[in-house]
């Protein structure tokens, strides 16, 4: 939780056993939620992005970046943001896409 970078965060997280990027970024969004936030099939698909499976630190961070970018151009946090990614995804994507 004290550290420094986003990348030091999540690889700390990452290097335990079973803890993939994925949840590494709901732990850190749980416990830092204006620093960071989750990445899911359904933020993803929202922003025209048809990914599911293994997301690198890489991934992870640009994708974290651009959220931080789009929620300060819409004048919102990160959750709110998340919130409105995950019930747009709900109410227009289709099962199995």
């Amino acid at each position: 939780m004290a550290a420094r970078t986003e990348r030091a965060a999540i690889a700390v997280l990452t290097g335990l056993s079973s803890v993939d990027v994925p949840v590494a970024s709901a732990v850190m969004t749980t416990a830092t939620p204006r620093r960071f936030t989750v990445i899911d099939f359904r933020a993803l698909w929202s922003l025209g992005i048809e990914r599911r499976g293994y997301y690198s630190m890489t991934f992870y961070l640009g994708y974290l970046e651009a959220c931080r970018g789009i929620a300060s151009d819409a004048a919102v946090d990160l959750r709110t943001l998340d919130g409105a990614l995950w019930k747009y995804s709900d109410a227009n994507q289709r099962v199995g896409s």
